[in-house]
């Protein structure tokens, strides 16, 4: 009489091969779908490069912080969990650059209630009080700097927490490159 069906040996087997295989396309999704957050949070800090640049050229100087923040260290952020600290949370994403940036950027990974839980992790844009020099800094959310190309990384501006925490940025010049989150105005050279 023929044999009908498989061995439970012969379904063990092809179950485990297609366990194996599921582990690694899962492993690899992961791992793109973190690159892809990068390569977005990259291109969106060019685009707010881009704008604050349009702005300049339009106003002759780069956006002072947002309304009436007024801190030492000369700098605001968004998607912040700031609480009590001594920076400043703009809730408008630097509003005035709507003209020219629309819809402002918001970091994939950012919850639903607007900002990340650790206060450091965000957007930080400091300028200086003469609006001639800025830096805008993507901090703490950054996935695998790896994925990043060198020349956004940025070693020295999370040097201000605790754990210094990773950092992508883009700044006006040479001067605010080295600029840091902690270092007030008297400090650091505007």
């Amino acid at each position: 009489m023929p044999k009908r069906g498989f061995t439970l040996i012969e379904l063990l087997v092809v179950i485990s091969i297609i366990a194996v295989l599921s582990a690694l396309v899962m492993n690899n999704l992961r791992e793109t779908r973190a690159r892809t957050r990068d390569v977005k949070r990259v291109s969106d800090l060019l685009e707010v490069q881009k704008a604050l640049e349009l702005y300049r050229a339009h106003n002759g100087r780069y956006p002072a912080l947002p309304g009436s923040i007024d801190n030492v260290y000369g700098v605001s952020c968004w998607e912040c969990g700031l609480i009590n600290e001594p920076f400043s949370q703009d809730d408008d994403k630097l509003f005035v650059l709507s003209p020219y940036l629309n819809p402002r950027p918001s970091d994939p990974l950012v919850p639903a209630s607007g900002s990340f839980d650790s206060y450091a992790n965000g957007y930080w844009y400091k300028v200086s009080p003469s609006g001639s020099d800025y830096k805008v800094a993507i901090v703490g959310s950054v996935e695998n700097l790896a994925n990043i190309p060198l020349v956004f990384h940025d070693l020295m501006f999370g040097v201000g927490f605790s754990n210094n925490l990773p950092a992508i940025s883009v700044y006006s010049s040479e001067r605010s490159k080295g600029w840091t989150l902690s270092n007030p105005p008297t400090i650091t050279p505007w």
